[in-house]
């Protein structure tokens, strides 16, 4: 079942009840996974087109865009606990 678009939070909320049910059997748990496969490809694929376009309307080189994505996720505050502790920690205090 190959998704045509990201799942919605509706579908994603029916999977999730659907793993919740005391009764799911195996033939079950494959179409799920084999859904949420899918839809992992649609969310690449909608990820991939919207950064090339965003790289072609800004005039980027592949080496450019790269760089700002290693930029953003260098900068990003990482979560609590802090895997990586140094004085410049953006993480909050847990106290």
């Amino acid at each position: 079942m190959a998704a045509a678009s990201p799942m919605t939070n509706e579908q994603i909320d029916e999977i999730r009840a659907r793993l919740a049910s005391p009764n799911l059997n195996v033939t079950e748990l494959r179409e799920i996974a084999q859904t949420l496969l899918a839809d992992n490809g649609a969310q690449y694929m909608e990820a991939d087109y919207w950064r090339e376009s965003y790289r072609l309307a800004k005039g980027l080189s592949y080496d450019e865009i790269g760089a700002i994505i290693a930029v953003r996720d260098a900068s990003k505050a990482h979560p609590r606990p802090c895997r990586f502790p140094h004085e410049a920690c953006a993480c909050e205090d847990p106290s």
